[in-house]
């Protein structure tokens, strides 16, 4: 039988916590590609809101039974901090709706309009030039393939 004065362990605490950085987790799984990637933010979601219930019930029990203060505090520092993380994965969920769908962007396998930019010594360089064999050696045959690298700029 358990003792009056001796408080339970704040189960529904832990649980929060466990499901609050599950859902922050899941958000790092959608990026592994995995067979139901569209799910992944739904289950986030779910994750997120199921640790909320758990963190109101454990921060009821925090205050409910006798412990000590350093208990207390750290239950209100674990409460924070799952709380912390179950509303940032709700944030991000909504935050990530409003994203636009890049419709204008080039898809995989679409063939590049032709341009010209300027390389790392000023020189222009078109598209169609990187596509011509070299000039004079005519046993090189023309590359198949361009990878371009977009730098933000220098700092």
């Amino acid at each position: 039988m358990p003792d009056a004065n001796h408080p339970r362990a704040n189960s529904p605490l832990w649980l929060g916590l466990i499901a609050a950085s599950a859902a922050v987790l899941c958000n790092f799984a959608f990026f592994l590609n995995p067979p139901a990637q569209s799910a992944i933010p739904w289950l986030s979601l779910a994750l997120a809101a199921v640790a909320l219930i758990f963190l109101a019930l454990g921060a009821k029990n925090l205050f409910a039974q006798p412990r000590t203060i350093a208990a207390r505090i750290f239950g209100v520092v674990v409460v924070l901090f799952s709380l912390l993380l179950s509303v940032g994965s709700i944030f991000g969920f909504y935050k990530a709706r409003a994203v636009p769908p890049s419709t204008d962007a080039p898809q995989i396998g679409e063939k590049v309009p032709d341009f010209t930019m300027t390389d790392t010594h000023g020189q222009s360089v078109s598209l169609s030039q990187l596509f011509a064999p070299a000039p004079g050696d005519a046993a090189t045959p023309a590359p198949k393939a361009v990878l371009l690298i977009f730098y933000r700029g220098y700092w």
